[in-house]
């Protein structure tokens, strides 16, 4: 049934299942003792997650498209286990990057980022993934195109994406 939804027609279905049940089924190296990633995290348990979580908002144009312009909106810095506590969020007066932790997923992933609009709150783009379990990465980079802009008086340029994205890193 996944392969028929990734790949959506019976005759490819029936050449891709078994490779991936073999993928599926394969393991590289010993299993971890701990056991598997903990997806489920009580807010109460996780204030003592020190990774450090750097997100980015900003506004982007790629007109002309040989020289892609993008100004910053505004930025935020936390722990990982303030924001699975709290959520935490990077705005301007504009447009909000807010990324929020489920506690408990029963149907969705754990980890959510919404783009959306600070004044009405209409969502823009938005993402939901595991839980990311190692620093010094890229967690997430997601983008809407917005209505032109300009961002400040003195400068011309006419702004039509706003884009999020978020690091993690140990402290």
């Amino acid at each position: 049934m996944l392969a028929q939804a990734l790949l959506g027609t019976e005759r490819m279905r029936s050449n891709c299942v078994l490779p991936l049940v073999l993928l599926a089924g394969c393991s590289l190296g010993a299993p971890d003792p701990a056991g598997p990633p903990k997806q489920h995290v009580n807010p109460d348990e996780a204030g003592d997650d020190p990774r450090q979580l750097f997100c980015f908002l900003g506004y982007e144009t790629l007109d002309p498209p040989a020289i892609p312009s993008m100004e910053e909106a505004a930025t935020l810095t936390t722990t990982m286990g303030d924001m699975i506590s709290n959520g935490a969020t990077a705005a301007d007066s504009r447009y909000a990057l807010e990324v929020e932790w489920n506690a408990d997923p029963s149907s969705a992933l754990p980890f959510n980022a919404v783009i959306a609009d600070a004044v009405d709150f209409h969502t823009l783009a938005y993402l939901l993934q595991p839980a990311p379990q190692t620093s010094g990465i890229w967690l997430f980079e997601l983008g809407a195109k917005i209505p032109p802009v300009q961002v400040s008086d003195d400068d011309p340029t006419m702004y039509d994406f706003v884009r999020g994205s978020c690091t993690m890193n140990d402290p």
